[in-house]
């Protein structure tokens, strides 16, 4: 599965991350490049786990979770709202 932006066609797998920054998204690539789109994050309704409003995280790249935290294949880490916690928790069994 492929998005289909403006200035290039990014494939589902190469996205670590999506976060939203006012009215764009921040879009992380496995290779750390950044590709900033005009969307908001509801544009993105593809398989991705939201664990906080302003990000979507693709579950490929999760590598653990860590109390309020996914650590992400990249090396980061992204905060888990509080009511998405339990939900988070049975996803990954932690």
């Amino acid at each position: 599965m492929r998005i289909e932006l403006p200035e290039e066609t990014i494939n589902i797998n190469d996205i670590v991350y999506i976060k939203a920054d006012r009215m764009y998204s921040d879009i992380v690539l496995v290779t750390g490049r950044v590709v900033i789109n005009a969307r908001p994050l509801s544009w993105y309704c593809m398989d991705f786990l939201r664990p906080h409003k302003s990000v979507l995280v693709n579950p490929v790249h999760v590598s653990g979770f860590t109390g309020s935290h996914l650590r992400l294949t990249d090396g980061s880490l992204v905060k888990v709202a509080v009511r998405r916690l339990e939900e988070i928790r049975k996803l990954f069994k932690a």
